[in-house]
This record gives structure tokens, C-alpha cells and sequence, in this order.
């Protein structure tokens, strides 16, 4: 096999993406551009990209497709089923999921059929469980190396600790938290998988020059990784709060006052919360050091985002036992992530 084949994506060269002799113009100000028209140009070029070649096509077109039957005022569950039930091993992986505790039906009897479970859980929560799950199997399938493969783990460990914090604060619709975690980090996530070179140069040029990795993509591509990830959702029609949590960055001090937020607002800062704490979760280091890391994303997020340390065990735990019983339908090998699962 090419190996070569295997790496194939977005050819970023080809959007006139900065050298790093560039990117040090950039970071010393020495170049100064139009950012908003640059990063807006990129993304477009970016995605017809993404149309023509690599394995996202067909991903791309999918999703388009069931935003738009769900987004028809009209559309009825068997219309619904229907666009989801062209994906055999889509269809299989949402029944298992509706029937697994997760969503308690595990113990009603189960849910045999696609349509019945969108009358049992409505449209938009089928939606964003088709979406959550076709995320994942995309990014498995495209899984070359055990980096992308763990990537593809926290991708999904964020978006149910999401949910179970959301279930915790008894927030409603605890599975819209789930998908907007999964694609909070989209951009960053295309950058790893179809260009994991250049990934790489921005990282090691990030740690060079005592950057964040954000602040180095920016500089390389002139557009920040959230923007892509944002920019590409919006091209798939993905729904506003999706859209609106990817729009939100996390905090960096606390709020002078008790703020209100918007339902987007609310779940970009789960999402970034959960994100932080799945980030740390991967990390080695002993359980004295992880509860000490854990209460700094605490505080930090006191005001945004408040909740506890019992609070997060308990989630992390039920997260980490979900997986393990759902691996075998879920193609995860627990063995190669042995940070996540040992001690669990």
C-alpha cells in the first residue's frame, strides 16, 4: 500500500499558506494583511477542497443531507429515517445507541427502527445523534496512526462528558451538549487528519516560540482554528447552536458579575469546559496531580461554567464505563489508550 495515499487530504499549499519565515513577520508584526478577507477566502478554498478529494465527500454530503430534511418544517419521521437509513452502519450504530443506557430505552423492550426512535426522542435529537456518530466513525475510519486514533477517542470522551455534566446540572436537552463538544474542535481536528505535517510544524513552532497552538495556526494560515472549524460547519448547514458554541473561547478570567448567557453561549462553554477536562483526563500523571489540575479548570470557569469536583468524578466515571461497554460496537480497542481506561 502507498503510504503516501493514506496521508492524501487538502494539498494546504495550494491556499497559500504562510512559511514559517512568514509566520515570524507575522509574529514580530512586521506584515500586516487583511485577516477577515484572508481567513473567509481560505475556508471557501478549503472546503471546495474538501468536495472534490480525500474521504470527506461523501461525510460532507450526508450531513448536508440530514440538516436539510430536518431543518423542512414538515418533514415526517419516515422522511427523516428515510436519509438516514442510506448509511447501514450509521442506522446500526444510532439503533444500539438509543437502546444502550444512555438514553434509557435499554430496558423498555428497545427501539427496532429509526423512525420509531425520532417519535421517541424527536428530530433534533436523532439529528445530532446521527451527526455525533458519523463524526466519529469518519474520524476512526481515517484513524492511521495511534495519534489520530486517540484523537478520535477524545473527540467522543468530550462530547459525553458534555452531556453527563449537562445531565448533572439538569440542563434540557443534554444531547445537544454532546454534539457541540464533539465539534467544537473541528478545525483543529481537519488540520490533524488530512494535513498532520503541517500540524506538526505549527506545533513545534508554537513551542519554539512560547506561543499557543491557536495563536501559531493563525500565523501559518492566516485563520484561526476556530474559524475553520466554524467556517466549514457553516457550509454544511450544521444548526446555529452548533455554529454559536464553536464561536465561543473560553475564559480567561472570571466575571466581575453574575452573567446570562444565550443557549449557544451555554454550550460553547460546556464544550470548551468539557474539551479542557477530556485534554486533561489523557494526560499521565497521578490522581493528587489530576484532582489539582482539574480544580484549576474549575475556578477558571467559576462564573461561566460553575461545577464541582464530585461532580466531575462522578461523570468521568459513568463516561469511561459507557465506553468500555460500548466498545465493541464503537470498533474501540480500550487497550491502545491505556491512560483513559487503567484505574478507571
Amino acid at each position: 500500500m502507498d503510504t503516501n495515499e493514506l496521508k492524501r487530504g487538502f494539498d494546504f499549499d495550494v491556499i497559500d499558506i504562510a512559511s514559517e519565515a512568514i509566520a515570524r513577520k507575522n509574529l514580530t508584526g512586521d506584515e500586516s494583511f487583511d485577516a477577515r478577507t484572508k481567513s473567509e477566502k481560505k475556508i471557501e478554498i478549503l472546503f471546495q477542497k474538501m468536495e472534490k478529494e480525500g474521504d470527506f465527500p461523501s461525510f460532507s454530503k450526508r450531513i448536508v443531507e440530514i440538516n436539510t430534511i430536518l431543518n423542512l418544517k414538515y418533514a415526517s419521521a419516515k422522511d427523516i429515517a428515510e436519509v438516514i437509513m442510506k448509511d447501514f452502519s450509521l442506522c446500526n450504530k444510532l439503533l444500539k445507541l438509543v437502546n444502550s443506557s444512555l438514553y434509557g430505552y435499554s430496558g423498555r423492550g428497545g427501539v427496532s427502527s429509526v423512525e420509531k426512535a425520532i417519535i421517541l426522542l424527536g428530530a433534533d435529537r436523532v439529528q445530532q445523534a446521527a451527526a455525533s456518530l458519523m463524526l466519529f466513525e469518519q474520524m476512526q475510519q481515517n484513524s492511521h496512526s495511534n495519534e489520530l486514533k486517540e484523537l478520535s477517542l477524545k473527540t467522543l470522551t468530550s462530547g459525553l462528558i458534555a452531556k453527563g455534566l449537562a445531565t448533572e446540572k439538569k440542563l434540557p436537552d443534554s444531547n445537544e451538549f454532546l454534539i457541540c463538544s464533539m465539534f467544537y474542535r473541528l478545525g483543529e481536528n481537519l488540520m490533524a487528519y488530512y494535513h498532520p505535517e503541517r500540524r506538526e510544524s505549527i506545533l513545534q513552532f508554537a513551542k519554539r516560540n512560547s506561543i499557543t497552538f491557536e495563536s501559531a495556526f493563525r500565523l501559518f494560515l492566516g485563520v484561526s482554528c476556530q474559524d475553520l472549524g466554524v467556517g466549514i460547519a457553516k457550509q454544511w448547514g450544521l444548526p446555529d447552536n452548533i455554529v454559536c458554541s464553536m464561536q465561543t473561547t473560553k475564559p480567561e478570567k472570571r466575571p466581575s458579575s453574575k452573567l446570562s448567557f444565550s443557549r449557544g453561549q451555554l454550550l460553547g462553554l460546556a464544550s470548551s469546559f468539557s474539551n479542557e477536562l477530556c485534554d486533561i483526563r489523557f494526560q499521565v500523571m497521578t490522581q493528587q496531580q489530576r484532582e489539582s489540575v482539574i480544580s484549576k479548570l474549575i475556578r477558571r470557569y467559576r462564573g461561566w461554567y460553575d461545577t464541582d469536583l464530585a461532580q466531575i468524578d462522578e461523570v468521568l466515571k459513568a463516561v469511561i464505563s459507557h465506553i468500555k461497554q460500548s466498545s465493541s460496537d464503537l470498533n474501540i480497542n480500550t487497550a491502545e489508550c491505556r491512560v483513559l481506561f487503567d484505574g478507571s
